[in-house]
This record gives structure tokens, sequence and C-alpha cells, in this order.
């Protein structure tokens, strides 16, 4: 009689599920907790459902106590998963209580765990968003990582950009030294693009140092080999005006800078593109101008 009491004090139970309660191996503090945390209208097939997972009055009571009221479904899912009292009061602790019981559930199944929570929240992607968050974990971008990027870009990066960075090879100290040399107005885009052909940050240092800003300019150089210090090269044996279609014409003729200031040096005051290259072809050396 005493156990009654304690598990129906109000006997809104019905005996038959009383009984089959107090002679079953479930939580005796199980109907108590229940009804102290608000829930009406617990029948026993919910009640074995709850016991069968081993859900104590403790369990419900403690995550109530942390701001969580999940359904009886719910309290199995979460026990199902692993998620304990402790990991929601580490979740409380880390400033992060309040996020709805079903995204508790999808994080704890994508392995996402509360330090690694706090760390994406401190980054700027709060758990109150999960799809970001499960995306990144998902594409094995680590929080040092996530945190590495936003730190230099001087932009706020989507999680959408940081994993094409990721997935294209693109690591902080990349991405850092293009900010640094290009500053903010350089795209995610053409970042994926620069280390995607091989673009090195010193060569776009060298490039952007010759007047080449364009990274669709920067990619045509470095594919046909042209090298920062030929542009330079080009433009002060004889031809100042050369620009990226004009360098690639010389290189892919295989005029070197040398060439031009041999033809400059025997007396050729007007160069053109199109003239040294036809002279190169034709074997013409800058000692035959003077002769």
């Amino acid at each position: 009689p005493e156990l009654v009491d304690r598990l129906d004090a109000d006997g809104r139970v019905p005996a038959s599920d009383l009984l089959e309660f107090v002679f079953s191996d479930m939580p005796t503090d199980l109907l108590p907790a229940l009804r102290e945390a608000g829930y009406e209208n617990i029948g026993i097939d919910t009640l074995r459902r709850l016991g069968s997972h081993r859900i104590s009055g403790d369990y419900i009571l403690g995550m109530q106590s942390l701001g969580y009221r999940p359904t009886p479904e719910q309290l199995v899912r979460l026990r199902s998963h692993g998620i304990s009292v402790e990991t929601a009061e580490r979740l409380s602790a880390f400033g992060l209580s309040g996020i709805p019981v079903e995204d508790v559930i999808r994080f704890r199944r994508h392995g996402v765990d509360p330090d690694e929570l706090r760390g994406m929240s401190d980054a700027g992607f709060p758990p109150s968003d999960p799809d970001p968050i499960l995306q990144l974990h998902r594409r094995g971008l680590e929080v040092d990582e996530v945190r590495a990027f936003r730190a230099v870009a001087g932009y706020e990066l989507s999680a959408n950009e940081l994993v094409d960075m990721h997935a294209h090879g693109v690591d902080p100290e990349y991405f850092a030294g293009l900010i640094s040399d290009v500053g903010p107005t350089l795209s995610v885009d053409e970042v994926i693009e620069l280390r995607r052909h091989g673009v090195a940050v010193e060569d776009v240092r060298g490039y952007r140092g010759a007047g080449i800003v364009s990274s669709d300019d920067l990619i045509r150089l470095h594919r046909h080999g042209v090298a920062p210090a030929s542009i330079v090269g080009y433009r002060s044996a004889g031809l100042p005006e050369a620009g990226v279609d004009d360098v690639i014409e010389l290189q892919r003729n295989g005029v070197d800078p040398g060439y031009v200031r041999e033809l400059r040096d025997g007396g050729m005051v007007v160069l053109d593109v199109e003239r040294v290259v036809v002279l190169h072809r034709r074997g013409v050396r800058g000692s035959h101008l003077g002769g």
C-alpha cells in the first residue's frame, strides 16, 4: 500500500496499470517523477516503453531542471542516443542551454559533442542554426580551422564557402596570405580558382607588384609559365607597355627578356611585340641590326 500511495497519490491511475507497474522491473521513481514534471495521462504502454529504456525519475527531473521538457517519445530517443543529464549539464555550462530537443538528438547522432558546439558557437556558428554546424562537421572542418578562416577573412564566411575552400585544398595559411596581400576584395571563388591552378601566394604578390590584379589574368600567366619577374623583365628591356596577352605571346614563342634587350641595344628604338616575335622567328640578332 505504501508503494501504491507513492506511485499514485491522487488515485488517477487505473488499478490494473498500477499492479502491472508494481510487479514489473520499471524504476519505481518513474511515475512519481512524471507526475512531478507535469506529464499527464501517461498510460501503461508509455510507462512500459520508458521503463524498457531504463528511463528513471532522476533522468526526467534532471532534464527538466536544465530547461528540457521532452515528450515521452523524445525521452526514449534521447536515452537511445546516449544523451545523459551530464551531457545536458555541459551544454548548459557552455551557455548553450535551450537547444531544441530534436537538435540535441541530431547533433548527437552526427557525433557533434558539446565542446565542438561551444567552439563553433564562438567561431560564429550558433547551435540555434544546426545545419551549418552539421555541414562543417560532416566535411571534416574542425573548430580551429573554422576559427582561423574567419579570423583573417575580414568578412563573414558561410559554411558553404568554408566547405568549398576546404574541399579544394585552401587552408587558413594560404587564405591568410592572399587576404594579407590582396585584401578582402578577393572573393572565395577567386581564392579557390587560384589554389586549384597552383598559383602560390608569392606569385600573386609578384604579379600584383607588376600591376596584374585580375585573378583570371594571374591564372592565365601562371598557366603559360610566365613568372612575375619575366613581366618586369620584358617591360624594362624595352616593352614598357607589355600587357598580359603580350607577355604570354612572347613566352609562347620562346622570346625571353634578354632577347628584347638585345634588340634594343642593337639600335631598334621602337619595339612592339609582333615585330619582336617575327624577328625572333627569323633568327635576327641584335648584332645584325647594327650591321
